[in-house]
């Protein structure tokens, strides 16, 4: 079966407490997913109003108190839904990212590799593909309080979202490759 994004994604970026974005969807068994970053913690919880509890596939915070995570359920219900992001630290927080839903993706255990990084420009997930045509979901965040940071879509990648203004919210970047 072939990996593929189904609809439009949804973005989220705001600032004060927790977030809402809507996840439309007629597709029953897609990966559902969220892919966002927020200063100054990360997320205690991804909810989704049909779904439930989201799961943490990678979360990453350096220094500054800028967290990059991607959240995600398999086999979700072909409902549209509500996701509710909450944050650690519950006041005073700029979330930026995105809500999307792909089809074609294993219906259990998706996740097989993760990887981070700090201050570079590469990430290598270490271990080989345990299945074709595997999604690669990647992340970048910053907040450095510029207005335009050049942010671009990494080469081979489909761009889902970005936020290019970290002035008044968490500065992103998500894309997505099938492998």
């Amino acid at each position: 079966m072939t990996v593929a994004l189904v609809g439009t994604p949804g973005s989220i970026r705001t600032s004060g407490s927790n977030a809402t974005v809507d996840l439309p969807s007629d597709n029953p068994g897609d990966l559902a997913t969220f892919i966002g970053g927020n200063y100054p913690s990360g997320f205690d919880s991804v909810v989704g109003s049909v779904n439930g509890a989201y799961t943490k596939a990678v979360g990453y915070i350096d220094g500054g108190n800028n967290a990059a995570e991607i959240w995600y359920f398999p086999n979700a219900s072909a409902s549209t839904e509500t996701l509710t992001i909450t944050p650690t630290v519950p006041t005073d927080v700029y979330i930026s990212g995105v809500a999307c839903r792909f089809s074609g993706v294993v219906t259990s255990s998706p996740l097989d590799q993760t990887g981070t990084s700090a201050g570079t420009t590469s990430v290598t997930a270490s271990g080989a593909n345990t299945q074709a045509s595997e999604l690669v979901l990647m992340l970048g965040v910053a907040d450095e309080g510029y207005s335009s940071f050049g942010f671009t879509t990494p080469s081979g990648y489909t761009q889902l979202g970005v936020e290019q203004d970290s002035n008044s919210y968490t500065g992103f970047i998500a894309a997505y490759k099938v492998v």
